[in-house]
């Protein structure tokens, strides 16, 4: 990876020597401050100081020495914290970036007094996911939210490699694009770079806080960015701005439930991935596709367009390897098992879903909870959902404990205080593997158990906030209901399935999420259906008809078995 250095670190080091910052510096850490100082002074003594600086714990007291304290950020604001651009003359590019966030209230832009060093070498992704660990690091301790950092490319247009590590949070919204994310600009086209910078922050910013600012900001600057991208040429600058139009869209999409805004994204990324040949941009083009295409295709239950998700990630995958960047290669893994599973409940395929098993397995021989408890979280949850899919699918009531086991390991980390969306995630997932066990053993009591769950569940969930998320624990407390109805013969609990069935219904519209808005449809029509045969009412058949008709409209599984009750409808309603 070539780059410009950093500082002219000679400079530098002619200066230290007197400075009464080390003394300051040893004076605060006391005995082993003064013996570190008085090492350095000796290794000053015995070696050029030029050689001196590229000793390891030479250059570690050398930051100590001359980094200000990180500044407190805000508890009350989302910060986000920029450290020194590797390669950044005078800071030009680190100032630019401030400049283009400063009329966009809402958050708050600290400059911290950091360097995070892009180490030369010949396999620039290694480079890059070492430097992410330091990221993350800084990140957690200067408590921002969104961490920028990068570096200046060796060429002739002056390229930035602008990269964008976030905190990893959980959101009330159903949707995250990757983390980490990283893009390459052309710093001398100001306007232009920094509309797709200030593009790129927006997106993350307004996952995690949505204010009434940020989209006003993100549409101006996805109308400015459209403008400038028609007569750019193709290349690594063009694949980047194409990048960050789709994160606008795809963000916006993810919130509204927009599938055109979705749609959009996909092209944009797709577009990134053919306009350049540059290997790490093409990966990250890559693997935001899969993320919208993943998307598109779960709310659609579009087999092709999730397999096409799949397709994206591999991709992406021939540019890594698990032994030089562990983590992105178990980032990719999870992914593909997430969607293996989605597509393992769309077929009724227990073979795709012990794939599927596979892949988080895979993930989780990199991710551990002491490397990187967040996403190990994650990935157990997901691991859970694998689970209770193959035990739904083959009754296997061992799979349904393993995966019990699975959402209590990541619940560890996902907790109520820290991670209260992750956390009613879990619990509500925890709900459906319940009713699963419910069905393959017969036993009324884990629905008691699944009830609790989504109770919990709804504590953080509200239609309000997070229509979706509360609509799904609406649907499967209906389903709790159904059972209890089918296992006790209690009629007046098939009335409470089908009022909690359309309350869900008020939040999983078919404009929003169709294949959510079909499954909740199907359901409303097979209690409905079981309520009329019940007490012989055509009217009320009738209306489970109509349900079922619905359902159809949209693409499923459920298909068959929808027009077999239709079948037997009729005839109920023909004798």
């Amino acid at each position: 990876m070539k780059r410009k250095k950093s500082e002219d670190i000679k400079t530098i080091m002619k200066n230290i020597y007197p400075s009464l910052g080390l003394i300051s510096w040893a004076r605060s850490k006391g005995t082993f401050g003064w013996i570190a100082a008085l090492g350095f002074a000796l290794i000053i003594g015995f070696f050029t100081i030029f050689d001196a600086a590229k000793i390891p714990f030479v250059s570690d007291i050398l930051n100590k020495v001359y980094e200000r304290p990180l500044p407190a950020s805000s508890s009350k604001k989302l910060t986000v914290a920029i450290v020194h651009i590797d390669g950044d003359q005078n800071d030009e590019v680190q100032k630019m970036i401030v400049h283009s966030l400063i009329d966009v209230p809402g958050f708050e832009v600290v400059r911290f007094d950091r360097h995070i060093d892009i180490l030369t070498t010949d396999d620039p992704s290694t480079a890059e996911e070492n430097s992410k660990k330091i990221a993350k690091k800084l990140l957690i301790e200067a408590q921002a939210d969104l961490l920028i950092w990068g570096y200046v490319l060796a060429d002739k247009e002056k390229t930035v490699r602008v990269m964008l590590s976030p905190r990893l949070v959980d959101t009330k919204f159903d949707t995250k694009i990757p983390s980490d994310l990283a893009a390459e600009f052309p710093v001398s086209a100001h306007a232009v770079f920094e509309s797709a910078v200030k593009t790129q922050i927006l997106a993350y910013v307004s996952q995690i806080d949505p204010s009434k600012y940020v989209y006003p900001e993100l549409e101006k600057l996805i109308s400015k960015l459209e403008l400038a991208i028609k007569g750019w040429p193709n290349g690594a600058g063009k694949a980047s701005m194409q990048i960050s139009l789709g994160s606008a869209y795809h963000v916006y999409a993810s919130q509204t439930g927009d599938i055109a805004a979705l749609k959009k994204a996909a092209t944009y990324y797709q577009e990134a991935v053919d306009h350049t040949d540059d290997v790490m941009v093409k990966s990250e083009a890559l693997n935001q596709l899969g993320a919208t295409q993943r998307e598109l295709g779960e709310r659609l239950q579009d087999e092709p367009t999730l397999q096409a998700a799949i397709d994206s990630y591999k991709k992406a995958m021939q540019y890594i390897s698990a032994s030089k960047t562990p983590l992105a290669w178990g980032s990719l893994n999870s992914n593909i098992g997430i969607i293996q599973n989605i597509i393992s409940k769309i077929k009724i395929n227990s073979d795709i879903s012990r794939q599927s098993i596979i892949s988080h397995k895979a993930a989780l021989t990199v991710f551990s909870r002491e490397n990187d408890p967040e996403n190990w979280a994650l990935i157990q949850m997901s691991l859970g959902n694998s689970l209770t899919t193959l035990g739904g699918i083959e009754k296997s009531e061992p799979s349904l404990q393993e995966a019990l086991f699975a959402y209590n390991k990541s619940l560890i980390v996902n907790n109520k205080k820290d991670h209260p969306y992750y956390w009613a995630m879990v619990k509500n997932n925890l709900a459906a593997t319940y009713l699963s066990l419910a069905d393959v053993s017969k036993n009324k009591h884990y629905l008691f158990d699944a009830r609790n769950e989504l109770n919990d569940a709804l504590q953080v969930y509200s239609k309000s906030d997070t229509p979706l998320y509360w609509g799904m624990a609406k649907h499967n407390l209906g389903l709790i209901a159904y059972q209890q109805a089918m296992l006790e013969h209690d009629v007046g609990k098939l009335n409470e399935a089908n009022d909690l069935y359309i309350e869900a219904l008020s939040a999983r519209t078919k404009d929003r999420s169709p294949g959510a808005w079909s499954e909740t449809e199907f359901a409303l029509a097979e209690s409905l259906a079981t309520l009329g045969a019940v007490v012989q009412d055509k009217k009320i058949l009738r209306q489970a008809a109509e349900s079922y008709k619905l359902s159809l409209t949209v693409k499923s599984f459920r298909d068959e078995m929808a027009k077999n009750a239709l079948v037997n409808i009729n005839e109920d309603l023909n004798k």
